[in-house]
């Protein structure tokens, strides 16, 4: 069953113009991600646990990526022009709440 949840999300998400590939564990999907993002590239973050667990943002940020998350504003900075830019990103990450 949980192989034809996965199968049919997957086939939805093609359907709606998204790029998708699919992993067994976190490890092989961050491995992937950080082998894909080129260093020069900027990331944008939405709002993510999944994210926040896998450590993807610091591992980013250490490698030279500028990145943008409203989440991690430090003081001085405005988390709206934060939204924005991460917005305007190569790359996005966003959690998928939303998916119906």
């Amino acid at each position: 069953m949980e192989g034809v949840i996965i199968e049919r999300t997957i086939e939805n998400l093609e359907r709606n113009g998204f790029s998708v590939k699919f992993f067994e564990d976190s490890q092989s999907a961050k491995e992937a991600m950080l082998e894909e993002i080129k260093p020069d590239q900027t990331v944008g973050f939405g709002g993510s646990m999944t994210i926040v667990d896998m450590g993807i943002y610091e591992i980013l940020k250490e490698r030279g990526n500028p990145v943008y998350w409203h989440w991690k504003a430090g003081e001085g900075e405005d988390r709206k022009e934060l939204l924005k830019q991460a917005a305007n990103t190569d790359v996005y990450f966003s959690g998928t709440n939303a998916i119906t």
